[in-house]
């Protein structure tokens, strides 16, 4: 079974969406024991996706430029760490429902990253080697 970006099944949709159904879910928990469940599951999520982003943005690259360009890619936790208390004292204070707030405000930029997901077209590094498993397939069902 091979994964396109317009599979129902294709991890590249599939992390994205656990991940706003997570975000989601966290604002709802009443417990602490729920929050780090729920959280829990959120980080495992990151993690599955952190491989799937890495290697889609950096299949492409020239070899020389992998390197640094990884590099660049992994602060996106460091931008990340220096936008939340940012968004914190802007979100947290003006609303009734407090921390929950922000977690439900954490759900858009997924849903962001899945409508642009949808209009990416599929690396040449994919598509190399899709047309290559199609050959030996064929070759192999004469």
């Amino acid at each position: 079974m091979t994964y396109t970006n317009l599979s129902l099944m294709s991890p590249t949709r599939m992390f994205p969406s656990a991940l706003v159904i997570l975000e989601l879910g966290t604002g709802f928990t009443h417990s602490l024991s729920e929050f780090l469940a729920v959280r829990a599951l959120f980080k495992i999520a990151i993690g599955g996706i952190f491989g799937l982003a890495a290697s889609t943005a950096l299949e492409d690259l020239p070899y020389e430029a992998r390197g640094i360009l990884s590099g660049l890619f992994e602060q996106g936790y460091a931008t990340g760490y220096l936008l939340a208390p940012i968004f914190y004292r802007e979100i947290v204070p003006t609303t009734t429902q407090g921390w929950r707030s922000l977690f439900w405000f954490g759900a858009g930029p997924p849903i962001l990253i899945i409508a642009f997901l949808l209009c990416l077209p599929e690396t040449n590094h994919f598509l190399v080697q899709q047309a290559e498993r199609e050959s030996r397939h064929a070759l192999l069902h004469k």
